[in-house]
């Protein structure tokens, strides 16, 4: 469900963690299967534009293809279902 998945990926921030690829991409498949390509979107932005500070290094999120393809995914899903 993605209320949960983006629950997840909060609390890990919160916590001063780093999502790493596969938080994300689970986040964006949760998206596809609910045909909400507009959260996916959301989630994406999200993901490219996450820094994480942490003992002067910087951290941020390198999406992988298969993150890709969950997003175009989504996209796919909803054209569909409309």
């Amino acid at each position: 469900d993605v209320t949960r998945a983006m629950d997840v990926l909060r609390k890990i921030a919160e916590d001063g963690l780093v999502p790493n690829d596969s938080s994300w991409r689970e986040a964006l498949k949760a998206a596809a299967n609910a045909c909400r390509s507009d959260l996916a979107e959301e989630i994406w932005n999200k993901g490219t534009q996450f820094h994480l500070r942490q003992s002067g290094m910087q951290q941020s999120w390198k999406p992988s293809v298969d993150s890709l393809a969950a997003l175009l995914a989504s996209y796919i899903r909803h054209a569909r279902s409309d």
